[in-house]
């Protein structure tokens, strides 16, 4: 109710206002928006692209160093994402949130990743739902271009609601990784470990660097 007011405020204060400070406004809540990105989530998407790219070039390498026989033991390397989980959640904590004064695009974005989180959980369960029922392990070889999927939806989403490019292009090389596992399954289905590199390249020339470049737009809008 306290938000429909403001609105209500805002809207008749806005008959007020000339075109030129009405874009004025918006571009300082997109740019406010933005460094907020920076200040909540900048931290953990650093993190999440550095451990997920490290993770997927270790499930690479194990798949060739491993015995033939226990070369399935490899996929169990993932299970360090509860771990980064664990650290991602404690590093959230030590942010001062009283400091960051949350607008209704902040709440966009949160939901964007949120929904991006509950889409992959829900994924997973299905597909090992599917391999556990019917015994048909081929159906994880879909898990790493779907997730990259799903990663380049939201990072385009967020893209356009902040108006970051480096995000949508982000989203692009996502989609292109995505594709490119995809082809590679149906050329070849032996050739689908290769979807760890490309995955790992992904999230650093589609996640860390854009970041990066978000943390450098925000230290300037200071």
């Amino acid at each position: 109710m306290q938000e429909i007011n403001n609105l209500n405020v805002l809207n008749m204060e806005s008959k007020n206002f000339t075109e030129k400070e009405s874009f004025s406004i918006i571009n300082e809540m997109i740019d406010r928006a933005r460094n907020n990105v920076q200040k909540i989530n900048g931290h953990s998407f650093l993190l999440w692209g550095y451990s997920i790219a490290l993770i997927a070039v270790m499930n690479y390498l194990l798949l060739y160093i491993l015995p033939v026989g226990c070369k399935s033991q490899s996929f169990n390397v993932w299970w360090l994402t509860c771990v980064v989980c664990i650290i991602d959640a404690y590093s959230s904590r030590r942010i001062d949130r009283s400091t960051i004064v949350k607008s209704y695009i902040d709440r966009i974005i949160s939901n964007i990743w949120l929904a991006h989180l509950i889409s992959i959980i829900c994924f997973l369960i299905i597909i090992f739902s599917l391999v556990l029922f019917w015994a048909k392990i081929e159906f994880t070889i879909l898990i790493t271009p779907t997730i990259m999927i799903l990663t380049g939806l939201a990072e385009f989403s967020t893209a356009k609601v902040c108006r970051f490019k480096p995000f949508m292009y982000g989203a692009i090389y996502f989609w292109v990784g995505a594709l490119l596992s995809f082809l590679m399954i149906i050329i070849d289905g032996s050739t689908f470990v290769l979807q760890f590199i490309i995955l790992a390249v992904c999230m650093l020339i589609g996640f860390v660097i854009p970041t990066y470049k978000l943390n450098k737009l925000a230290e300037e809008n200071v």
